[in-house]
């Protein structure tokens, strides 16, 4: 069931159907927070940071950032070296455009 709603947020996001990626997003996480199974819970992590991000601005990409560092973090902790890679892939893009951004902004 979970991983269906993370699917149907990622293809809705796919669409640019950005709130309603969110509500499917939301129902997801709120099925898996204490899901026993590491990669359900870390594939909706890495999912539900992507929709955040591309909602845009700065809080949306700030919460986006915390999530794949957790994600980076308990994958490396829990021996899950995919998992790990993807987020602090993610994760290092995400923080190097909000640095660009930032940059980039007035002043």
């Amino acid at each position: 069931m979970s991983g269906g709603a993370r699917v149907a947020g990622a293809a809705l996001a796919a669409q640019n159907k950005l709130p309603e990626a969110q509500k499917e997003m939301s129902a997801a996480m709120a099925l898996i927070m204490n899901a026993s199974q590491r990669n359900v819970r870390y594939s909706a992590w890495t999912t539900s940071a992507r929709l955040r991000a591309s909602l845009g601005g700065a809080s949306n990409v700030s919460q986006a950032i915390g999530i794949l560092e957790k994600t980076a973090r308990e994958a490396s902790q829990a021996g899950m070296p995919g998992f790990e890679l993807e987020a602090s892939w993610r994760w290092d893009r995400l923080s190097r455009l909000k640095e660009t951004r930032h940059a980039d902004g007035p002043n």
